[in-house]
């Protein structure tokens, strides 16, 4: 499955898997991007066509953010760091 050219709604998660209410729209083009805050890029894992590593950083500079998306349908994700649940992804 690939997630290039296409955009979700991201909502934070945590591991008790309650959605917060609010989300931010992330771009998959050749990089990940947040229209209004953030840049990074993504690649697959090898070795399992569901998932991918990737990274995000203030667009104004700061730290990198590296954590993994894993599809679980072609219109769902989940984003862990760690073994923690990061983020939930809802496909546009």
């Amino acid at each position: 499955m690939k997630l290039e050219s296409t955009k979700w709604n991201v909502y934070s998660m945590n591991n008790e898997g309650v959605i917060d209410s609010g989300s931010d729209t992330w771009n998959f083009d050749k990089v990940l991007f947040s229209a209004n805050s953030w840049i990074g890029g993504y690649s697959p894992i090898e070795g399992n066509v569901m998932a991918f590593d990737a990274q995000i950083q203030p667009k104004t500079g700061g730290a990198i953010d590296s954590f993994k998306i894993t599809l679980i349908t072609s219109t769902r994700f989940i984003a862990t760091k760690g073994d923690q649940i990061y983020r939930f992804g809802k496909k546009l």
